[in-house]
C-alpha cells in the first residue's frame, strides 16, 4: 500500500519521469566519483566531486535535449569552473581588491553566458563553486594550486566519460509523455470537451521535446511518426467533439480505440485490428485513416 502511495505521488510530481531520471544518474555518478576518490585521492575531495558531479545536473535539464549540447555545455561548464576557482584561488595576493575583482569577474562571466539561454543559469552555479573553493584553496602556492586543478580536470575527464557510457533512459519519457496524452484524449472523449487541449499540448511537447535525444534509437522513425499522428488526432478529435450532433454510437468507437491504444502502450503489446472496421461511418473516415498510421507505427515499433 505504501508502495503505491509513493508511485502515485510520483507520479504526480513528476509525471514524465524527469526528476527520476536526473536522480538515478546522480546516484550512479556518485558511485563512480567514490571510486574514483579511493583511488586518487584528491585533497579536498567533497568539494572535487561536486564541481565535478554538479555539471551532469545541470546538463540533465529538459531544455537541453541534444546529446551534443549536453556534452559541449558540461566542457564549457568543466573550463569555466576551472577558471574561476583559479581566479579566486588568487585572491591572497590582492585582498583589499577581491571584491572588485570578484564583481569584474561576475559581469564578465554574466555577459559570456546570457548570449545563450541555456548557459545562462550556470553562471550561478560557477560563482558559488568559486566562493565554496575558497575555504579551501587560498594558499597562495601556485603549485599547489596548480596540482589542485589537475584533480579537478581529472575528475571531470571521468565523470564526463561516465555521463557518456549511462544507458540511454530517455525512451521511457517519450512513453509516459506519450500514455499521457492518449489518456488525455480519453478524458476530453469521456467529458466531451475540448478544454484539456492546453495539458494535451503540454505532453505533446514533452514528448517531441525527447526525440532529440533518441536519435541512436533504431525505431527513431516510428517514434517520430507517433507522436506527430497522434498530434493530427488531436486536432480531428477537437473538432469532432465540437461538433454537437456527433453520433453516440461514433464516440463510443473512438472511446473503444482509444482503449485499446492505451492498454498496448502501457502493456507494450501490439495493437489488435481497431473497432472502426465493424462500422460503416463517414465520420470515421479520418479516425479509420489516422489510427491505422499511428497502429502500424506503434506495432513496428514494439
Amino acid at each position: 500500500m505504501g508502495i503505491q502511495r509513493l508511485s502515485i505521488w510520483l507520479n504526480r510530481v513528476d509525471p514524465y519521469g524527469y526528476s527520476r531520471l536526473m536522480a538515478l544518474k546522480a546516484i550512479y555518478i556518485a558511485i563512480i566519483l567514490f571510486i574514483a576518490n579511493l583511488l586518487l585521492k584528491p585533497p579536498m575531495a567533497a568539494l572535487v566531486m561536486l564541481v565535478a558531479g554538479a555539471g551532469i545536473i545541470v546538463i540533465e535539464l529538459p531544455s537541453i535535449n541534444t546529446f551534443k549540447q549536453k556534452d559541449t555545455i558540461y566542457l564549457v561548464y568543466i573550463i569555466l569552473v576551472l577558471l574561476t576557482i583559479a581566479l579566486f584561488a588568487a585572491y591572497v595576493y590582492i585582498p583589499s581588491l577581491f571584491i572588485l575583482f570578484a564583481a569584474c569577474w561576475c559581469y564578465i562571466l554574466y555577459s559570456l553566458l546570457s548570449k545563450n539561454p541555456i548557459l545562462f543559469p550556470l553562471g550561478s552555479v560557477i560563482l558559488i563553486l568559486g566562493l565554496v573553493s575558497l575555504k579551501g584553496y587560498n594558499s597562495g602556492n601556485f603549485y599547489l594550486i596548480l596540482n589542485e586543478l589537475i584533480f579537478f580536470a581529472e575528475f571531470a575527464i571521468i565523470v564526463f566519460w561516465a555521463h557518456k557510457l549511462f544507458p540511454n533512459f530517455y525512451y521511457k519519457i517519450w512513453l509516459k509523455a506519450t500514455i499521457l496524452s492518449i489518456e488525455t484524449m480519453q478524458n476530453m472523449l469521456k467529458n466531451h470537451h475540448s478544454v484539456e487541449s492546453k495539458t494535451l499540448f503540454k505532453h505533446y511537447s514533452q514528448a517531441k521535446n525527447v526525440l532529440p535525444l533518441l536519435t541512436k534509437f533504431p525505431q527513431i522513425r516510428q517514434m517520430v511518426a507517433i507522436t506527430n499522428w497522434l498530434s493530427h488526432y488531436h486536432y480531428y478529435l477537437a473538432d469532432l467533439i465540437s461538433t454537437s450532433r456527433t453520433d453516440h454510437g461514433v464516440l463510443a468507437t473512438l472511446e473503444h480505440d482509444l482503449h485499446m491504444l492505451l492498454l498496448a502502450f502501457k502493456n507494450g503489446k501490439k495493437l489488435p485490428e481497431p473497432a472502426f472496421a465493424r462500422l460503416e461511418e463517414k465520420s470515421l473516415s479520418s479516425h479509420q485513416l489516422l489510427f491505422s498510421k499511428i497502429r502500424q507505427k506503434w506495432n513496428k515499433l514494439c
